[in-house]
């Protein structure tokens, strides 16, 4: 089966307080208008009755349309990326899953991920700034591979899930440019008290 969605959107946003890191201390501030646009899509297709393959894709131009109490200083913000929002990530997975292995009653998934973001800006920029020519001010583009096995048992009641988060070790951070965790493994086991 194969399932393809995808949508637009246009979008004004008035009064947006967010936090400016440009400064020694922290504080939010107010942006006044905020144009955003962006599409988004995502494909899902299951073969060989087992597999299944994702991928989601966006791209989102949010940019100052107004500042507070803008004046001359802050007119180069006019037009410019809004800081801390990725323009194009996408991420696709590949999972195999199988109910009732070797008829265990165990359920089964084993799954590999794959989570791509472009460079994006996190203080101010100029619309002429670009990860070249001011590269202090964006973060650069961020690749990572994730891959897991989990395991449902007990009439579901209980997942017991393993994951390796960052096979290759990739610099990742955050959109405040805060370092993420390099590789690492871990291990959950969840039980489901109801089925809500």
């Amino acid at each position: 089966s194969l399932r393809i969605t995808a949508n637009s959107f246009l979008r004004n946003q008035r009064n947006i307080i967010f936090l400016d890191i440009n400064r020694t201390q922290l504080r939010y501030i107010n942006a006044e208008d905020v144009d955003s646009k962006g599409v988004e899509g995502e494909v899902k297709f299951r073969f060989l009755k087992n597999f299944t393959w994702t991928s989601n894709v966006s791209y989102i131009d949010k940019t100052f349309a107004s500042f507070q109490n803008s004046g001359t200083q802050n007119d180069f913000l006019i037009g410019s990326p809004f800081p801390n929002t990725p323009e194009f990530f996408f991420n696709t997975e590949l999972a195999w899953s199988k109910d009732n292995i070797f008829g265990t009653k165990i359920d089964v998934r084993l799954y590999g991920l794959y989570n791509h973001v472009d460079a994006f800006n996190f203080t101010f920029v100029g619309t002429q700034d670009t990860p070249e020519t001011s590269p202090e001010a964006f973060i650069q583009e961020q690749n990572r591979f994730d891959a897991g096995i989990s395991l449902q048992f007990l009439d579901k009641k209980i997942t017991a899930a393993f994951n390796a988060v960052n096979i290759t070790d990739e610099d990742l951070f955050d959109n405040l440019s805060i370092p993420r965790p390099g590789r690492n493994f871990n291990f959950k086991l969840i039980y489901q008290l109801s089925n809500f």
